[in-house]
């Protein structure tokens, strides 16, 4: 018995121009694509035609801009999907069929959240995301969700280390990778005297963390404020797994847009 073959064809639309006609709000540009199998964090098998070629996934922003949409084949008849666009804003759709052709996106909410696939990638390569942080942004918190552990290892989240002022482990340094779900980048310790911040795993991008000790009001604080995107710094989102060979997860990135 033959699979069937569904046919994905979504324009993504500005929010703001829902029910407009024609291309009036239609974004045909700047959209980076994860596919997941739908209820699932798994990246998706696509293929570019019928015939199942193999497609890369995720769908980059050049071949969005050269199909003007997100456009691929599946034998699933429905996916998730997590848009990113280049200026800033992202949205997550559940269970999208073949059967939708539009999806919005809200390009006015100043609040994001990045989420990418992180797996074992010859331990210790930095790994571009492909996900860029727009000028103007406050990256205010990171972390990190393991989904296959690895006992003895790590992994770093930052900005790419070959741009200006870049650093590979500038918002998580060294997260342990050893229990599965999402993991603290910090750890709270309650004392005899006080409960403080023993431990944390924030990188220097994101202010320095003071690690308090059990005597009394000196309760540490595990990361400062946060880190700025501006000027020629740099924007594009890295992880850097340890020496495992075994871990798979998602990363987190939260921050807004100032202006």
């Amino acid at each position: 018995m033959s699979v069937p073959i569904y046919k994905y064809d979504i324009a993504v639309r500005d929010q703001l121009s829902l029910g407009a006609e024609g291309d009036d709000g239609v974004i045909s540009s700047g959209c980076l694509v994860f596919v997941y199998d739908a209820g699932t964090k798994t990246s998706s098998t696509i293929y570019s035609d019928a015939a199942l070629t193999a497609k890369t996934a995720p769908i980059s922003r050049a071949q969005f801009a050269t199909d003007g949409k997100i456009s691929f084949y599946s034998q699933s008849s429905s996916h998730d999907l997590f848009i990113a666009h280049s200026d800033g804003s992202v949205a997550f759709y559940a269970g999208v069929d073949s059967k939708r052709h539009t999806l919005p996106l809200s390009r006015s909410n100043s609040h994001k959240l990045l989420v990418f696939p992180m797996l074992f990638n010859a331990g210790g390569t930095e790994t571009d995301t492909g996900l860029d942080l727009p000028l103007n942004s406050h990256v205010v918190d990171a972390f990190v969700e393991v989904v296959t552990v690895d006992a003895t290892e790590t992994v770093d989240m930052g900005l790419l280390s070959s741009e200006t002022a870049g650093d590979a482990d500038g918002f998580l340094a060294a997260v342990s990778v050893a229990s599965a779900g999402f993991v603290k980048p910090y750890t709270i310790t309650a004392g005899g005297n006080e409960t403080y911040v023993s431990a944390a795993k924030y990188g220097v991008l994101m202010g320095p963390a003071l690690v308090g000790t059990d005597v009394d009001k000196d309760n540490g604080m595990p990361r400062g404020f946060g880190h700025i995107v501006s000027g020629s710094n740099a924007v594009s989102v890295t992880y850097t797994p340890s020496t495992s060979d075994t871990f798979v997860g998602y990363g987190y990135i939260a921050y807004r847009i100032l202006r």
